[in-house]
């Protein structure tokens, strides 16, 4: 049976400059996405939705943002900044299974929203086939069963809640709203399931990463301390809606 690898013994491994360039690259941008989510959403969701969206697909009657559209919007900036954090903090990893799940999930989520970006799914597919979709060549003994139970699970469950809110969103916020749902509702909900569903490519290969300072990192990203700030502002932003409304 394999033993660990200690992480002393990867320091003198020549360090991936590619690979170490994506992530700096993805981490970069997913901060900036994910701030703008969270610190302006209602900004950033009425451009996304009037601007863009209403201009090239007319067939959709999209209004400006409410509440529901910036509590989505934060959620899914805190998954985003997770995100961002594992793929900074794995740059000084050796190991390049990381580098190599951080660019499955990418393509993973790209491809359950109707191939958006289909430039950006290429080109992450092409630097799939040059890392050569590693996956790692070390698994955690059973007699860890704590961790490898845990991991497992929060695979299962980001798979299972990714999916519902991808596949019923609409079922999921018809007890949480009180004003009719539209298209753009079920847009938003829709993105934030399908990056949901893809970080459990994280989970599910965590066990074969080869030390243990790449497995904290991934523990430290799925404790989003921002969803917590999502949550604390649904109260204030339905209540500005609420008030808007009975304004107009």
């Amino acid at each position: 049976m394999k033993k660990e690898v200690p992480d002393k013994a990867h320091n003198q491994i020549k360090s991936d400059y590619f690979g170490n360039a994506f992530l700096l690259l993805d981490g970069c941008l997913f901060v900036g996405i994910a701030c703008a989510l969270i610190f302006a959403p209602q900004r950033l969701m009425d451009t996304l939705l009037v601007r863009i969206f209403q201009d090239h697909f007319n067939q959709f009657n999209f209004e400006l943002s409410d509440g529901v559209h910036w509590h989505m919007a934060r959620c899914l900036g805190a998954v985003f900044l997770s995100q961002a954090a594992v793929s900074l903090m794995w740059l000084w990893s050796d190991d390049g299974a990381c580098c190599s799940s951080v660019l499955t999930s990418r393509l993973q989520s790209l491809l359950w929203i109707e191939g958006l970006l289909i430039a950006e799914c290429l080109l992450l597919l092409c630097v799939l086939f040059y890392k050569r979709f590693e996956i790692g060549s070390t698994l955690l003994t059973p007699a860890q069963l704590t961790y490898n139970a845990l991991s497992q699970i929060d695979s299962l469950l980001a798979t299972v809640i990714g999916a519902v809110w991808f596949a019923m969103p609409d079922w999921i916020l018809y007890r949480q709203v009180k004003f009719p749902l539209n298209d753009s509702h079920i847009f938003v909900s829709r993105l934030f399931g399908a990056y949901l569903m893809a970080t459990s490519v994280y989970s599910s290969r965590c066990l074969y990463y080869k030390t243990k300072t790449d497995r904290r990192v991934w523990v430290c990203g799925r404790a989003a301390v921002s969803s917590l700030y999502a949550h604390a502002f649904y109260g204030r932003d339905s209540f500005l809606k609420v008030k808007f409304k009975a304004i107009h």
